[in-house]
């Protein structure tokens, strides 16, 4: 059984990744395009073909020359969080390796959650087992089932499940493997 007391102390936290992003989803990631959004981040010498709008006439006012202000924009993060279910995180007493594995994994959705961020968390073992990045309490509630009823079993195969799952990463994104990384090379 999963215990969730630890996510009323998760409240106090907060994930802050300082990586630039680059994805077409509007988040709280700083980006290295600058674009549409509210953070200003400098001035460049007006061009021509540049939209008039974004010309700042009191740095004209003072200096004579049309400049205009750039803006940082922000980007969306997707959160993968991959859970290794093989038998040997079926160890321990009274709490097992896989319900270690399936709180942490618990623990980073809920601050993806509190990020509004996309998440998904996916299980592997001798198969790998793929949820759909979304976000909001529906998704962790549906994290939260799919880890409860997961039973660990089967032998790891870890290179082939992270390998497929690679294939499935279209945009940048944060990735984190939770295992005890027990497996046959």
């Amino acid at each position: 059984m999963i215990d969730l007391s630890f996510l009323k102390h998760l409240d106090r936290l907060n994930l802050i990744l300082n990586k630039k992003i680059v994805s077409p989803f509007g988040g709280a990631r700083e980006s290295q395009l600058p674009g549409k959004g509210l953070l200003f981040k400098d001035y460049r010498q007006y061009a021509q073909g540049d939209d008039i709008k974004n010309i700042d006439w009191k740095v004209f006012a003072r200096t004579e020359d049309l400049y205009v202000k750039r803006y940082e924009e922000e980007k969306d993060l997707t959160n993968h969080i991959i859970v290794d279910m093989s038998a040997s995180m079926d160890f321990g007493t009274p709490v097992k390796k896989s319900e270690y594995g399936a709180m942490l994994a618990i623990g980073f959705a809920y601050l993806s959650l509190k990020n509004n961020e996309r998440f998904v968390v996916s299980t592997f073992s001798d198969r790998l087992t793929l949820l759909r990045a979304r976000r909001g309490r529906k998704q962790l509630g549906a994290i939260l089932n799919h880890l409860t009823n997961k039973k660990a079993e089967g032998k790891s195969n870890f290179e082939t499940s992270v390998g497929s799952y690679k294939q499935l990463i279209h945009s940048r994104s944060s990735v984190i493997v939770i295992s005890d990384f027990l497996y046959d090379v």
